[in-house]
C-alpha cells in the first residue's frame, strides 16, 4: 500500500498549488462573447454555469460559444439542459437540429426541425427549416470514420512482477517435503514505447433498415528497451449492429482478438459482446456491457490454458456540475477452462473501480480513480497445496492537456498493490506514461 499512500499524497498537493482561476461576472463574459472571442466567452460562461446549473442565459451563451469554437458535444449538452426546464424552447431546438445535421446524425437532426415546424415560426426560418429536411431527404446513406492514433514512452519498476518478499515456503517439492526459497530475484525495471491505433466507421442505414452498421479496428503494440520477451502485438476487429433510439443506445456484435507475445503469435480469441447505454436527461450515464469468449491459445505447450471467457461491465456517471464528474464501474469476470490438467486458469474475479474527473484551467483535465479487485482460482495449485486468492488495489492519476481540439497531451500514473494467500504472488509496482494523442 506504500505506492499507493504515496499517490494520494501526490494528488492532494496536485490540486492543492492549483492557481485561482479568474472570476467572471455575467456581464464581463457576455461582453468575451459579442466580442466574438469565443475561447474565453466559453470558459467564462462554464465558470458561472457552476453557480447555476439550470440558467437559460448561462447554458445558452455557452453552448454558442462551444458551437462556434466546434465543441459540438458540450452546445449539444448545454441545449438538452435548457430543454428539461423548457421542453417547448423552439431556440434550443432550432439549434440541436442544425448541430445533428452538421454532425451528418439525420435522425435526431429531423426529431428536432420536425418538432419546431409544428409550432409559430417566421416564414425565414421556417424555409429555412424545410432547406435542411430537403437535404436531408437526399441523403441515402451516411457513412464516417473516424479514429485515433497514440503515441507513448512508458516507464514499468516491476517488468515481470516480482514478489516483494525475500523468503517464501513451498510445500510441495516432490519427495522433499516443503522448500524454503530465498527470493534473489531484483526487480526489473525498463522503459517501453507503445502505440494504438483505433479506427471507427459508422454507415448509418437506420433510414432503410432500422439500424446503423458499424465497424471498430483497434492495433496496439508495445515495445520495451531490455526486456523484448514481455514484447505485445494485438489486434481487435468488432462488427456491429447498432440501434439508437431518443435516450438509448444498444451495440450487438461478434470481436476477434490476435496477440502476439514476444514477436509470436500467442493467442486467438472468438466471441460475441452486447453494449447497452441508457442517457439520463440530467446527462447522467449507464452502461452495461456483456462479452462471451472463447480464448484459443497457438502454442502447443500453452494448449490446455485453452478456456471460455465472460465478463460483466457496469458504469453509472454521474454529472454533477459542468466542469466535474464522477463514475463507478464494477466488472466480473469468469473463465473456465475447456480441458486439461493447468491449475492457473479456471476464475472467478470481481473488480470494483471508482472515478473522480475535473476540468482544472482552460485545456486541463485532471482524472483519479481508485480500484479494488479479488480474485478466486477455481483449482489447488499443485506447488503449494492451496487455491490462490488475490486482492488488487491500485490507484490511477491522469493528467490531460489539450493543445487543440484534436491534439492532446496525457501523463498517467499507476500505483498497484497484489497480496496473495500464496507468497511469491504479491508484488508492487509503479508505472508512468506519456502521451501524445491525435484525433481525426
Amino acid at each position: 500500500m506504500r505506492l499507493i499512500v504515496a499517490l494520494l499524497l501526490f494528488i492532494t498537493l496536485a490540486c492543492a498549488e492549483q492557481k485561482a482561476e479568474k472570476t467572471y461576472t455575467y456581464k464581463e463574459a457576455l461582453a468575451l462573447y459579442k466580442k466574438k472571442q469565443y475561447d474565453e466567452a466559453f470558459a467564462a460562461f462554464i465558470q458561472l454555469l457552476e453557480t447555476n446549473f439550470a440558467s437559460v442565459e448561462y447554458n445558452y451563451y455557452l453552448a454558442r460559444s462551444a458551437f462556434y469554437i466546434k465543441e459540438y458535444n458540450e452546445a449539444i449538452s448545454a441545449y438538452e439542459r435548457i430543454l428539461i426546464n423548457y421542453p417547448d424552447n423552439e431556440r434550443a431546438k432550432l439549434e440541436l437540429g442544425r448541430i445533428y445535421f452538421l454532425l451528418k446524425q439525420y435522425t435526431l437532426s429531423k426529431k428536432y426541425f420536425s418538432e419546431v415546424l409544428s409550432g409559430e415560426l417566421p416564414d425565414a426560418v421556417r424555409t429555412n427549416v424545410r432547406s435542411y429536411l430537403a437535404q436531408m431527404h437526399e441523403e441515402k446513406l451516411y457513412s464516417s470514420l473516424t479514429g485515433m492514433i497514440y503515441f507513448g514512452l512508458n516507464y514499468d519498476s516491476n517488468v515481470y512482477n516480482n514478489t516483494y518478499y525475500e523468503q517464501y515456503v513451498i510445500p510441495s517439492f516432490g519427495s522433499y517435503g516443503t522448500l524454503n526459497y530465498n527470493n534473489t530475484a531484483n526487480d526489473k525495471q525498463d522503459w517501453a514505447h507503445q502505440e494504438i491505433l483505433s479506427l471507427s466507421h459508422l454507415l448509418d442505414t437506420s433510414k432503410q433498415w432500422g439500424f446503423a452498421i458499424k465497424n471498430d479496428i483497434t492495433f496496439f503494440a508495445r515495445t520495451l528497451e531490455d526486456y523484448s520477451d514481455r514484447n505485445i502485438r494485438f489486434v481487435n476487429y468488432t462488427p456491429a449492429l447498432a440501434w439508437k433510439a431518443k435516450n438509448t443506445l444498444i451495440d450487438a456484435g461478434i470481436t476477434f482478438d490476435s496477440m502476439w507475445f514476444a514477436g509470436e503469435l500467442f493467442l486467438k480469441n472468438i466471441g460475441g459482446i452486447v453494449k447497452y447505454s441508457y442517457l439520463y436527461e440530467n446527462g447522467d450515464v449507464l452502461t452495461a456491457q456483456f462479452k462471451q469468449m472463447n480464448k484459443n491459445y497457438t502454442q502447443s505447450s500453452y494448449q490446455d490454458r485453452d478456456a471460455r471467457f465472460s465478463e460483466l461491465n457496469l458504469i453509472y456517471q454521474k454529472r454533477y456540475s459542468a466542469l466535474a464528474s464522477w463514475y463507478l464501474k464494477e466488472q466480473i469476470q469468469v473463465e473456465r477452462k475447456k480441458g486439461g490438467l493447468r491449475t492457473d486458469v479456471s476464475f472467478d474475479s470481481t473488480d470494483t473501480l471508482v472515478g473522480y474527473n475535473r476540468e482544472l484551467q482552460k485545456r486541463w483535465k485532471l482524472d483519479t480513480s481508485i480500484s479494488y479487485k479479488k480474485l478466486f482460482y477455481k483449482d489447488s495449485n499443485t506447488f503449494f497445496l492451496k487455491k490462490q486468492e488475490d486482492e488488487r488495489w491500485m490507484l490511477t492519476v491522469a493528467l490531460q492537456h489539450y493543445i487543440s481540439k484534436t491534439l492532446i497531451v496525457q501523463a498517467i500514473t499507476n500505483g498497484i498493490d497484489n497480496s496473495s494467500n500464496i507468497e511469491p504472488y504479491n508484488y508492487e509496482k509503479l508505472t508512468f506514461s506519456l502521451n501524445v494523442m491525435k484525433k481525426f
